[in-house]
């Protein structure tokens, strides 16, 4: 909806605080594992980047996609390795989904070009994890 509500605004602006609370529910739609949730972020980030090119020059844009899909990355990674633990999946087979996201076409592009150092050090040190594939060091993290 904000997508859709931003191309028809002519003017924004930001306040400094918030307005809102994080209610942190570890049965929530957001951390429940789903097998197919990979797929349907490549998805969800293309129907983004395509409502953004309607309206917004790509350089300007494409910086909060990037942010959008490393941090992503770090929650399909987290969720994948979880989803191992407690379900006692073998680490080769937890290597074969982490290098699905890891290797995607989409994910190596943004990797090269995110400015990771900008980035607070432990989602910096999991970034480089899914940029080098270090999988047993996303696993141990």
């Amino acid at each position: 909806m904000t997508l859709d509500y931003i191309s028809c605004i002519d003017k924004a602006t930001g306040i400094s605080e918030a307005f809102y609370n994080y209610c942190r529910n570890g049965a929530s739609i957001s951390k429940s594992y789903k097998k197919d949730r990979f797929e349907k972020s490549l998805v969800f980030v293309n129907e983004v980047e395509k409502r953004f090119k309607k309206d917004i020059k790509p350089e300007e844009y494409q910086i909060y996609i990037y942010r959008f899909w490393q941090a992503m990355c770090r929650v399909l990674c987290s969720q994948e390795i979880m989803h191992a633990k407690d379900n006692k999946i073998k680490y080769k087979d937890l290597r074969k989904r982490l290098k699905e996201v890891c290797t995607h076409s989409f994910t190596v592009r943004v990797l090269k070009s995110y400015p990771l150092s900008t980035l607070p050090l432990g989602q910096r040190v999991f970034a480089y994890g899914v940029k080098y594939r270090l999988y047993f060091l996303l696993k141990t993290l």
